[in-house]
């Protein structure tokens, strides 16, 4: 349990957000019981734990870390899938002269990793 948990009040001069993907609190706490002496149990032991962290539903990992370090939802960010459909963008290799002559249409899948 670490010092939050405890209910100590202590002053962050960094934060380090961890995201893995797929890993439920039961992986975490099997890890740790496993690997005791392993940086992710210091980190589990001697950081802050919140607890009460929701993602947006329907949950996928891009959209729910955009949440967690924004405060915003899907509809807010424009994030609602791992890719999107961007209006704005042109293709991949479009070339000025394409442009130029309107024989590109503009819009474009953007895949976030």
């Amino acid at each position: 349990m670490g010092p939050a948990a405890a209910g100590h009040q202590t002053t962050a001069q960094h934060v380090l957000l961890l995201s893995v993907d797929g890993m439920h609190q039961s992986d975490l706490d099997f890890y740790v019981t496993a690997h005791p002496s392993s940086a992710l149990a210091k980190l589990v032991h001697k950081g802050a734990e919140f607890t009460q962290a929701q993602t947006p539903v329907p949950s996928d990992s891009f959209p729910g870390m955009v949440a967690q370090v924004t405060g915003g939802n899907p509809s807010s960010t424009g994030v609602y899938y791992d890719d999107t459909w961007n209006n704005a963008l042109l293709p991949a290799g479009t070339t000025f002269a394409q442009c130029r002559s309107g024989t590109v249409e503009p819009g474009v899948e953007v895949t976030y990793f």
